[in-house]
């Protein structure tokens, strides 16, 4: 796999902030483009896949910062941990994420 770069994690970690709006369409059933659909299921199967194999701290990193809009620092205060560990995390989850998908 090739090293990701600064656009890479951006983009994998839209995937993470959207997955509510991922699942919400693939359940109406509107999106009339069948490789869409097809990306979608992929990218949501491997949010949950890694979200449930995550440790405690990472799903917490997860909710808190992708899912609920809080800063690194509020979640690294909540966590007891440094920013920079909170965001090493969430790049090995992101390249996991990459890897999973097929990203590279």
């Amino acid at each position: 796999m090739f090293p990701l770069q600064e656009y890479d994690y951006g983009k994998l970690r839209t995937y993470w902030e959207n997955y509510s709006k991922f699942i919400h369409e693939l359940e109406s059933k509107k999106s009339p483009n069948p490789y869409r659909v097809e990306r979608m299921k992929l990218i949501t199967e491997s949010i949950e896949f890694l979200f449930n194999d995550a440790s405690e701290d990472m799903q917490t990193i997860i909710q808190l910062n992708w899912w609920e809009g809080k800063n690194l620092s509020e979640v690294s205060a909540v966590l007891h941990m440094p920013v920079s560990k909170v965001r090493r995390m969430q790049r090995a989850l992101l390249a996991d994420t990459a890897e999973r998908i097929s990203w590279v």
